[in-house]
């Protein structure tokens, strides 16, 4: 996921970089500007990627356990009843 962020957000600055490319130092400054933004967001999405990705792992493994539980309760009763 991070690796697909980069690789897209490099794709996305090269396209602007190169309409903007010129001696004209607004330019440059906006392509800086464009590049620290893009810097922010990549990475405030890998957080809110890395948040829910945690969330359904624990989620799925709290399901798992339940259903563990489960067996071995049903396991220990037909124990219990032989």
């Amino acid at each position: 996921m991070q690796q697909r962020l980069k690789e897209k957000r490099q794709e996305l600055l090269q396209g602007c970089q190169k309409e903007l490319m010129g001696d004209d130092s607004q330019k440059q400054a906006i392509l800086e500007e464009l590049e620290q933004e893009t810097a922010r967001k990549k990475e405030a999405a890998l957080l809110v990627y890395g948040k829910k990705y945690k969330e359904a792992m624990l989620s799925a493994n709290r399901k798992a356990l339940g259903d563990a539980i489960k067996k071995m309760e049903q396991f220990l009763l037909e124990q219990v009843l032989v």
